[in-house]
């Protein structure tokens, strides 16, 4: 029976990219990636929606900073499709996309919801940097 079952679904040919076959690890950080990724997007909605309390009257920079937060939770979701499918190429720019992005937060003022932020993109970067050798690993076809 087991055996029918691995055969219907072809399972020989997804085992590199298995869920199940991932280390917690590896899927704490997708969890993070989205997590960023949503954040970005929901900073989005509150710039055009004029909901964040902290912002300019100037309707350009507003403009401006909703753009870049959707470009950010664009950006960060496709490079979790490519770290997902554990993609060289998309191993170093997500490292180096959220290196910039941590590096970035020191900018403003630093405050509670800075370093909340700050965390959210920190523990991908360790967990990216601890699993390297998972990542660059030949996926069986």
């Amino acid at each position: 029976m087991q055996d029918y079952l691995a055969q219907s679904v072809n399972l020989a040919r997804l085992e590199g990219r298995s869920w199940m076959n991932r280390p917690l690890s590896a899927k704490v950080t997708f969890l993070f990636l989205l997590v960023n990724c949503l954040t970005w997007l929901i900073l989005g909605v509150l710039i055009v929606t004029n909901s964040h309390p902290a912002l300019p009257d100037q309707p350009m920079i507003m403009g401006i900073m909703a753009a870049a937060s959707f470009a950010a939770a664009g950006i960060l979701f496709v490079l979790f499709l490519l770290i997902y499918r554990r993609n060289k190429i998309g191993y170093y720019l997500t490292l180096a996309a959220l290196i910039i992005t941590a590096f970035l937060t020191f900018f403003d003022d630093f405050g509670l919801s800075d370093l909340i932020v700050f965390i959210i993109i920190l523990i991908p970067v360790i967990l990216l940097i601890k699993d390297r050798i998972w990542y660059f690993q030949e996926i069986s076809k």
